[in-house]
């Protein structure tokens, strides 16, 4: 794997929070970055798969509805 150095730029008080947590997980600053976009991109993408699928359910719900409405003016004129 190639990596790359990169500059970014945070509050002081960010940092020294940190820098203290990563003392009692003894991690890398960079490592626990890098874990902590990995997380951060999978969360948004499982966030945006469940509005998806919420958005498809609806549909499906609007539809099923209207399948029924029509079937049941369907029995209605057989009755």
């Amino acid at each position: 794997m190639s990596v790359e150095h990169i500059n970014i730029t945070i509050p002081t008080t960010l940092k020294n929070r940190l820098d203290a947590f990563l003392v009692k997980l003894k991690m890398k600053r960079s490592t626990f970055i890098q874990k902590a976009i990995v997380g951060y991109i999978k969360e948004k993408e499982t966030q945006k798969i469940a509005k998806d699928l919420e958005k498809g359910y609806k549909l499906m719900a609007l539809e099923s509805e209207k399948d029924s409405e029509e079937w049941f003016d369907l029995e209605e004129e057989a009755i």
